[in-house]
């Protein structure tokens, strides 16, 4: 279908409202497509339309309950709006689908994370390392997570290999200076 194409063009040359106009025309033909609900949710959530986002997604799994990227999606939109328990159902439903998925693993172990149970956010954000150790974001969530539990030395550790691994992550910057947290760290150890 032409709209379904433009709309994956329109996306890659950053034109966020033109793929969602597209999608939405491809859904009108093509209405029991799962992905294309999941696809126009993830535009929408580019967007900043959380609730259109939402709607997607839920959407994309009544048409099919098993399409871990709505699940993840919905997941992280939860996690947005601090819907932490509703976040973690997501995250729990996709692991069952994949449980080597590290985007599913990191996902579930930064909800834990939020949820203040360190020794289960660190149960799957290792689990996520372990598959994928190139991503400093797990390391960050590790040491965050050691540092709520009074463990310095390993926050230290995981933090440098963060800080390693790329220290121009600006999702990770947003969230608290890397050097700031060091210093914290740090400052504990001495």
């Amino acid at each position: 279908f032409p709209s379904h194409d433009r709309a994956i063009a329109k996306d890659e040359l950053n034109d966020i409202k033109g793929a969602i106009n597209d999608m939405n025309s491809y859904v009108v033909l093509v209405p029991n497509d799962a992905d294309a609900y999941h696809y126009r949710g993830l535009m929408k959530k580019l967007s900043k339309d959380t609730s259109g986002a939402m709607i997607d997604c839920d959407l994309s799994l009544l048409l099919n309950p098993k399409h871990i990227d709505a699940r993840i999606l919905r997941g992280r939109l939860f996690l947005g709006i601090d819907s932490l328990i509703l976040s973690q159902e997501d995250f729990t439903y996709a692991y069952m689908l994949d449980s080597t998925n590290p985007e599913v693993l990191f996902n579930k172990g930064i909800t834990h994370y939020y949820m203040e149970e360190p020794d289960s956010a660190l149960k799957y954000l290792h689990k996520c390392i372990d598959i994928d150790s190139a991503s400093n974001s797990p390391y960050y969530f590790v040491s965050k997570s050691y540092y709520n539990k009074k463990d310095y030395t390993n926050a230290l550790k995981y933090i440098n290999t963060a800080i390693r691994l790329d220290s121009s992550d600006k999702k990770i910057l947003l969230q608290e200076p890397l050097y700031i947290f060091t210093m914290k760290i740090k400052k504990t150890i001495i």
